[in-house]
């Protein structure tokens, strides 16, 4: 199966960054990131998901764009 996540940037402050992650089409969800830790909170999980399951592939997808380009992407995704 395959799984493909859309993934947005709705809100950045100096403390923290909030992200909008939408799974292969369905009902989206927020992921609240700490700057100073990269601590991820989430906000509200997508509709359907079970076990934090594209929450966390959304939070590796902004770890790996910021880890590279060393600020946090307006726009990622994750695709597997």
């Amino acid at each position: 199966m395959a799984i493909y996540i859309e993934i947005n940037k709705k809100y950045e402050d100096k403390l923290v960054v909030i992200y909008i992650y939408s799974p292969s089409g369905k009902h989206s969800g927020e992921l609240l990131i700490h700057k100073h830790n990269f601590e991820l909170c989430s906000i509200l999980s997508a509709e359907g998901e079970e076990d934090d399951f594209y929450v966390f592939r959304a939070w590796s997808a902004i770890r790996k764009c910021y880890s590279r380009d060393g600020q946090f992407p307006e726009t990622a995704c994750y695709a597997a």
